[in-house]
């Protein structure tokens, strides 16, 4: 999440743009996600919303078994 600007010397990688796809809750389409350097895809994309002040995963109970 950007608010005001950019520090590049703070960043290990580049920035990605992601378009919401509601503004209800920042969300955004998810199609795959990575786990401790594991590449999980979803057999269709998936709501997630962008939320920096929780550390919570929660989705179907296929998808995130």
């Amino acid at each position: 999440m950007i608010l005001g600007g950019v520090d590049s010397s703070k960043a290990k990688t580049g920035f990605k743009y992601y378009p919401l796809t509601s503004e209800t809750y920042w969300r955004i389409a998810v199609d795959s996600v990575n786990v401790g350097g594991k590449a999980i895809t979803f057999k269709s994309a998936l709501s997630g919303i962008v939320d920096t002040g929780t550390s919570v995963l929660v989705g179907p109970k296929d998808a995130v078994n």
